[in-house]
């Protein structure tokens, strides 16, 4: 008897476990799955519709949602300026994020597919934007996609419509690491001590000097291969806004040749040494640069300046027709300073002075008067010479930041600088062309980027 209760209370246990199997599998046959809402956000994309001289004033978001879009219930655009965490919020304008809710079909929807457009008004710019979309369903399923923006400008290129070729000397030998930062400068610019090969520190000088005026850089280059040679090919020329702005090249003599003796500034370009240097470092600008079309091109020639030209001696114009012959090249001589005798003015397309600073304190006292007088004695050796002349203007000189150097300082003057730009309308040549000293040599305090001492009042003065 025993026995047979055992085999009982088991087969009675078994039954039980079979008619819950049972249970659960028709359980699971019946009941239908619960729908699972699955939506892409695709085809997301950014489309200017207001354009006015390169800057962007309004645009489009655009996207489309693809799978169960009748169980839609929300979807939200986000238009959000972008922080940079390694540069100042000061150089930024201020700037609040945009949201704005769509409207679903709710179930109208003809197919598996519904496209959305979003108009964003009124764009700050001198940033990029991040546009964010989120998307959510009735089920509580949420779905998000995220682009970001170029570079939007935040003003307009007034440089393309403006009746002066204006130029800037831009100096691209900076990096956040300290490099060049640490040998000293004076003032406090408003992107920090910024990488010249940072892209929106790059987007943002060429947005600042071209919706300045400002029509092309004149850009201090070391050699082939040099930091500045590489930020110029890699970076600079690869960036966004790089067709925005035209850029020449400054051949930085002091740096790239070899001086007459010791403690001079004098370079014989009868010497081989000096010679040679000169014709490769321009056959390198040549395969590099000449055929660019962001290059400065005047009378259809690429533009390089010689750094202190008027320094140079024994066979110039051998060597100046050497360079012209060999690679058509629009040669401008830095030429014009305090009582210049102009030798070999001829063998030159353009003269120019990169600086007018002296540390004769009787000129910087009247520094305007002597200005007016110099510039007219250049302009007629120019004229003379069948060549032209291209003034430059300059907001002060103050190197004593700089170890080693302590020259009497030009002091900054916002009325002088007008008052030089004035003085340098008066003997524009034919190409109407003038130099400004400089966009952003901060050792030598010759800077008119936006600093945190003077804001925008530098560029907001040139005309």
């Amino acid at each position: 008897m025993v026995g047979i209760i055992k085999i009982t209370r088991l087969s009675f246990i078994v039954l039980i476990l079979l008619a819950l199997s049972a249970y659960s599998f028709m359980h699971l046959v019946v009941q239908p799955a619960a729908a699972q809402s699955q939506i892409t956000i695709d085809n997301l994309r950014w489309e200017p519709t207001r354009v006015v001289n390169d800057k962007v004033y309004d645009g489009n978001v655009l996207f489309e949602l693809n799978g169960n879009v009748a169980s839609v219930s929300s979807i939200t655009v986000e238009w959000v300026p972008v922080k940079y965490s390694d540069l100042p919020d000061d150089a930024f304008p201020t700037e609040s994020e945009q949201t704005f809710d769509l409207s679903p079909a709710g179930g109208k929807s003809n197919g598996p597919a519904e496209q959305f457009s979003c108009a964003i008004q009124n764009i700050t710019g001198g940033r990029e934007y991040d546009v964010n979309i989120t998307v959510k369903d009735s089920s509580g399923g949420i779905f998000e996609k995220t682009i970001r923006t170029p570079y939007i400008r935040q003003f307009e290129n007034t440089a393309e419509n403006n009746d002066l070729l204006i130029g800037a000397y831009y100096y691209p030998w900076y990096d956040s690491d300290g490099t060049h930062w640490s040998q000293g400068y004076t003032g406090s610019p408003l992107l920090g001590e910024y990488s010249s090969r940072d892209p929106i520190v790059i987007s943002k000088q060429i947005d600042w000097a071209t919706g300045h005026g400002i029509g092309f850089f004149m850009f201090s280059w070391w050699g082939q291969d040099s930091w500045e040679d590489v930020t110029l090919k890699d970076y600079f020329l690869n960036n966004p806004l790089a067709d925005q702005i035209k850029f020449a090249i400054l051949y930085e003599s002091a740096g790239l040749l070899k001086s007459s003796g010791s403690g001079t500034t004098n370079y014989d370009l009868s010497d081989s040494d000096n010679k040679n240097k000169l014709a490769a470092d321009f056959s390198y600008l040549n395969k590099q640069y000449f055929s660019n079309g962001d290059m400065l091109k005047l009378d259809g020639k690429p533009v390089v300046e010689l750094y202190l030209a008027r320094t140079f001696t024994g066979d110039v114009a051998g060597t100046m027709k050497t360079l012209h012959d060999s690679n058509n090249v629009y040669l401008i001589g830095d030429m014009v300073y305090w009582n210049t005798p102009y030798n070999n003015i001829n063998c030159y397309d353009g003269i120019t002075s990169y600086s007018m600073y002296t540390p004769d304190q009787s000129i910087l006292d009247s520094f305007d008067t002597s200005l007016d007088q110099a510039y007219a004695g250049a302009y007629q050796a120019a004229n003379n010479a069948n060549v032209e002349f291209i003034p430059m203007v300059m907001p002060g000189f103050d190197d004593s930041a700089v170890k080693g150097r302590n020259d009497i300082p030009f002091q900054r003057s916002l009325d002088g600088f007008k008052q030089q730009i004035e003085i340098a309308k008066k003997y524009l040549g034919d190409h109407k062309m003038y130099m400004i000293t400089s966009f952003n040599e901060w050792h030598e305090y010759t800077s008119i980027e936006p600093s945190k001492e003077y804001g925008f009042s530098y560029l907001d003065a040139i005309g």
